[in-house]
């Protein structure tokens, strides 16, 4: 390793490079590789767990992040369901899906020009597990209506073909976005 460290110093000093970039000595860049310590560049680094200056301060040590419980979980669903008319509950966001399902819901959905509000059931594993909990429904995606529950990919697909999903949506007084649009240009 040292030869080769050697040998690429002189190539670069041949192109002219500065030899202020240099190191001053082979060695002192060089990794002892069958050791828990190593020098490069005259640092030292150590895999021993003693605290460092980093440690000292409350901004460098580890957050934890805001414990939920299940509660807290279904207060949350609650209250999306009840101010989002149309609410889905998916894998993945509307914009990047990660389950297929979730997309064909997305997919329904944009189709027919509905507005709807989506949570990421993957990006905590409490709402993944209440929502299931919350709706008896053993899937996602689940949609919800009016705070009401209306199913997953399966029912949609179906009201969707038989036309009973537009008549809810309908009834149910659902914006569409091209409403959207003409109430606010911007």
């Amino acid at each position: 390793l040292a030869m080769l460290l050697r040998s690429a110093l002189r190539s670069l000093s041949k192109r002219g490079i500065s030899r202020q970039i240099r190191p001053k000595s082979i060695r002192s860049s060089v990794l002892a590789f069958g050791s828990s310590k190593w020098n490069l560049s005259n640092r030292y680094f150590s895999n021993n767990n003693t605290e460092s200056d980093f440690d000292t301060h409350d901004d460098f040590k580890p957050q934890t992040k805001q414990q939920y419980d299940m509660k807290d979980i279904h207060e949350l669903i609650a209250k999306d369901v009840a101010e989002n008319p149309l609410m889905i509950y998916m894998k993945g966001t509307p914009n990047m899906p990660q389950c297929g399902f979730s997309k064909t819901v997305v997919d329904i959905v944009r189709h027919m020009g509905y507005d709807f509000r989506a949570r990421n059931v993957l990006s905590n594993d409490l709402l993944r597990q209440g929502i299931k909990e919350y709706s008896d429904w053993p899937t996602v995606p689940q949609v919800y209506v009016k705070g009401e529950f209306v199913g997953g990919c399966d029912i949609m697909i179906e009201m969707f073909k038989d036309g009973s999903l537009e008549e809810l949506l309908d009834e149910s007084g659902i914006v569409k976005v091209a409403e959207l649009k003409a109430e606010d240009p911007q």
